[in-house]
């Protein structure tokens, strides 16, 4: 049962209380530490404290658990998993990317799934995904998390554009899932400039301690100085936009309707990206301002056009002509 009394906060007052008095805590303070949160009803907390033997209760049999303010149980009590939270857990072990992580269903291998894979049908999600349960795969995953926690530097092989291959010795930074591409990626600094790397691509990947150090294939030149023209980057990133990430950022201004909690889902869709500012502009509509790299205008253009009227773009000015651009192509598929 989804309602049911071991979920009320009589039962997760008493818990917490019981807690407590295991690690030897006594006195009105750590009573109230206990119970912050809760807000509970004043009748409930009277109904504990008698219940517990906080305070006298005459005619009222206590539970004996307490005697003084001290614990008499040995053990601290835990919250066994019910039937439907353990059906909700063997569902999620079911997502393929599980398998990324050293997680066991000891336990549940006699427990139904509350729902399958099959049951849930993606939209607007590409169909390219990483091959999760490739052995090599998550192998290189497992060692790139695994020098990101040890904060160790790696040495990395992949297949940058057109199969030609290129290696890095970089620091990884951080994995990086995208929804949409149903992907991982790896941002890592290597000899001074930043690498974006998907996992996918990968060859070889392993722990180093050699120096820093990109090694590009011959017309795949590196990142140019910043103190360079910006004409000279932007010819670069359109041949390398994948392997070497953009230096500066560009900004992504949006106004959301607030109907059908279009703006709930707009943080929500958005909030991997670095927010700079959300303002309400009138009683119903706000501005949102976000960070983006230029290899995220496809995901962009992807994400605004799934929100319909309820978003307007206001910058940049590529992302105001796409989208008109394609209102433009679906009324004249739909003869309007």
């Amino acid at each position: 049962m989804i309602l049911h009394e071991i979920y009320s906060c009589y039962f997760d007052a008493v818990t917490r209380i019981l807690h407590a008095a295991c690690a030897g805590k006594r006195g009105r303070r750590w009573y109230v530490a206990a119970l912050s949160g809760l807000s509970l009803p004043s009748e409930v907390q009277a109904t504990v404290d008698r219940k517990l033997g906080l305070i006298p209760a005459e005619g009222e049999e206590s539970y004996r658990l307490m005697s003084d303010g001290q614990a008499l149980v040995q053990h601290c009590p835990e919250m066994p998993l019910t039937l439907l939270e353990k059906r909700w857990l063997k569902s999620v072990l079911q997502d393929p990317r599980v398998a990324l992580f050293d997680v066991s269903d000891e336990g549940l291998e006699d427990v139904e799934p509350l729902y399958s894979p099959e049951n849930i049908v993606v939209f607007d999600r590409s169909g390219d995904a990483d091959p999760w349960g490739d052995a090599e795969y998550i192998g290189h995953f497992k060692t790139i998390l695994g020098a990101i926690e040890n904060h160790r530097r790696l040495e990395v092989s992949w297949l940058c554009r057109e199969g030609m291959k290129c290696v890095a010795v970089c620091e990884p930074d951080r994995l990086e899932y995208s929804e949409v591409d149903d992907k991982f990626r790896l941002w890592a600094d290597a000899d001074a400039h930043q690498v974006k790397i998907n996992l996918s691509r990968i060859v070889s990947c392993t722990v180093s301690d050699a120096p820093l150090r990109l090694e590009l294939p011959e017309g795949l030149g590196k990142t140019p100085p910043m103190a360079q023209a910006r004409g000279a980057q932007a010819s670069y990133r359109s041949n390398f936009q994948d392997e070497v990430a953009q230096e500066h950022p560009e900004a992504l201004v949006i106004e959301v309707s607030d109907e059908r909690r279009a703006l709930e889902r707009a943080l929500i869709h958005f909030s991997h990206f670095q927010k700079q500012e959300v303002m309400a502009v009138s009683d119903k509509i706000y501005r949102i301002r976000l960070s983006i790299d230029e290899d995220d205008r496809p995901e962009i253009l992807r994400r605004v056009l799934a929100f319909g009227p309820f978003v307007r773009v206001i910058e940049p000015s590529w992302l105001v002509a796409e989208v008109r651009k394609r209102i433009s192509e679906q009324m004249a598929m739909l003869g309007m």
